[in-house]
């Protein structure tokens, strides 16, 4: 990948109208290197941009949530957690796929009993490292399921996204090294992810 990623460089980057050949360099370590430390954050830059449906999803039983004095659950977050992508409780009539923010007025409302979430509008609050889960009981918990997209190394995704990882890279370098160029390449990284 890393090879491919060069290769992406040096067609971004010309001089007097020829690509540079990245194979007649007598030590091209350092680019390798600089890949190397920025792959991981454009897979996860990637994986935040990607529609859903295209990503990998992981699954975590809600079994290990504990129990608030409301009505409530508190889920601590997976550690390799980049997006939330969907979470349903036992007896809960929908699965909430987004996940609020603890200011939003959806959120906020959680903190009244009489405006609180029920069973037909579960409401799912993005806490930091953890979500609080709106409504919730010990049976609910025991048959609930957390969806989300896992940290993933760029070999194990599909070639579409791999090829978005490989843009997204490229575009970082270029940003890294100062080339103008580095807004091609991310216009190409959200063409591959429409």
């Amino acid at each position: 990948m890393i090879d491919y990623i060069k290769t992406l460089i040096n067609e971004l980057t010309p001089t007097d109208g020829l690509p540079v050949p990245i194979d007649t360099f007598a030590d091209d370590r350092p680019l390798d290197d600089m890949i190397a430390t920025l792959l991981p954050e454009a897979t996860h830059r990637v994986l935040l941009l990607a529609p859903k449906q295209q990503l990998p999803v992981a699954t975590l039983p809600t079994t290990s949530a504990t129990l608030g004095p409301d009505g409530n659950a508190l889920l601590e977050k997976p550690a390799d957690l980049v997006r939330f992508v969907g979470l349903r409780l036992g007896n809960w009539q929908r699965r909430v796929e987004e996940a609020d923010a603890p200011d939003a007025p959806r959120a906020q409302r959680q903190t009244s009993p009489f405006l609180r979430a029920g069973y037909a509008k579960p409401v799912v609050v993005d806490g930091g490292p953890c979500y609080w889960l709106y409504p919730a009981t010990a049976a609910d918990l025991a048959e609930g399921v957390l969806e989300y997209v896992p940290e993933t190394h760029p070999e194990q995704l599909n070639l579409k996204l791999r090829e978005a990882v490989a843009w997204q890279c490229a575009a970082i370098c270029l940003q890294v090294l100062g080339r103008p160029t580095a807004e091609q390449a991310e216009q190409k990284v959200y063409l591959l992810l429409k």
